[in-house]
């Protein structure tokens, strides 16, 4: 999945571009670096790391069980900043994030919807949501990770109310805005699922979600190979990528 179209992150009037991924590893990390590469992101969003898997990269944020937790890595120059309104959720990183240029481009939520938590699934996200509305608009924002919710179901009103919330915050899917999909329609699912008796299930449960404007600037939004990704045995989820222009 490598990016041919690079960001040009200088002064000049030509517009640059941002590419970022959200993936569920299922661990492993370390011994999957060429997945990594292959993205070829300057943001990514990963569940299922581990904390030392993270050690390569000068830029990266941690939150959760140190062997299996969530993360947000930058890459080629990006940075991370602490948000001074983080209100330090469990399954989630707040940070705004600055171009190699030092602009800050937009905020980032990288989410991870919790097994055990106090809160269902889609409960969580109803409130990631509901806090980002509640923020300054003038700031562009991203919400994006491994919600545990999707039309496929099982909570299927449940996922399709935090849909319409998100959108009466001016905040899209990118996958769905950019390919012109409607939630429930998607061709292409994130997540394999085994169930009972080795019945396999796909949900469309992975997520790049961001500021209207951001949306109107995305020039495109996939989710990755199902036999790169998941029949290969790297994991049980595809990513979600999209390039947004700044």
């Amino acid at each position: 999945m490598s990016n041919d179209s690079r960001r040009t992150p200088d002064d000049s009037e030509a517009p640059a571009t941002f590419w970022i991924a959200t993936w569920n590893c299922r661990m492993g990390l370390g011994s999957k670096q060429d997945a990594l590469a292959e993205l070829d992101c300057d943001i990514v969003i990963l569940q299922e790391c581990a904390e030392s898997d993270l050690d390569p990269f000068s830029e990266a944020r941690f939150k959760g069980p140190s062997l299996k937790g969530l993360a947000a890595v930058a890459l080629n120059g990006w940075l991370f900043v602490d948000a001074p309104d983080d209100p330090d959720y469990s399954n989630m990183i707040l940070v705004q994030v600055m171009d190699p240029a030092g602009r800050h481009v937009f905020d980032l939520a990288a989410v991870w919807a919790l097994t055990g938590a106090p809160l269902k699934y889609h409960e969580q996200f109803t409130k990631i949501i509901e806090f980002c509305a509640n923020r300054d608009a003038r700031v562009p924002v991203v919400i994006a990770g491994d919600l545990n919710a999707s039309a496929q179901g099982p909570k299927i009103e449940e996922h399709a109310a935090n849909v319409a919330l998100a959108r009466s915050a001016a905040l899209v899917s990118l996958y769905h805005e950019v390919n012109g999909v409607e939630h429930g329609s998607e061709a292409d699912m994130t997540l394999r699922w085994i169930g009972r008796g080795g019945e396999e299930f796909g949900y469309h449960c992975d997520f790049i979600f961001a500021s209207q404007g951001l949306a109107d600037a995305t020039t495109s939004a996939k989710v990755g190979d199902w036999a790169e990704w998941v029949e290969s045995g790297r994991s049980d989820h595809a990513p979600v990528v999209a390039a947004i222009s700044y």
